[in-house]
């Protein structure tokens, strides 16, 4: 997702609040899964902790695709957390899973 308009539309859906990240999401027209990020200085002040932070949430994003599918979703990091380890990512993507799974229904 690029763009002020997109962020804004997905910022005024859903919400859900993990212990490292905050999830907006919303469906998009498309087939297909869109992943925004919002890693700011104030989260994580090491340019070297936002990428790799990134780089993990973009992983486990095109792993899941299948079950996001066809919802636009912006992750935003807490400020004041520590680098969360993957595995702990993956879990926090699993409660967003079952949220856009309910959104679904």
């Amino acid at each position: 997702m690029t763009g002020k308009k997109e962020f804004d539309a997905v910022f005024s859906g859903r919400k859900l609040a993990t212990s490292d990240l905050v999830f907006y999401f919303i469906r998009n027209s498309c087939d297909c899964g869109r992943l925004g990020m919002a890693i700011g200085k104030a989260a994580h002040p090491k340019a070297v902790d936002r990428n790799r932070l990134k780089r993990r949430i973009r992983d486990i994003f095109r792993r899941m695709e299948g079950i996001v599918k066809g919802c636009d979703v912006v992750t935003v990091a807490k400020k004041g957390r520590r680098l969360p380890e993957y595995g702990e990512l993956e879990g926090q993507f699993e409660k967003l899973a079952k949220a856009v799974e309910a959104l679904k229904n």
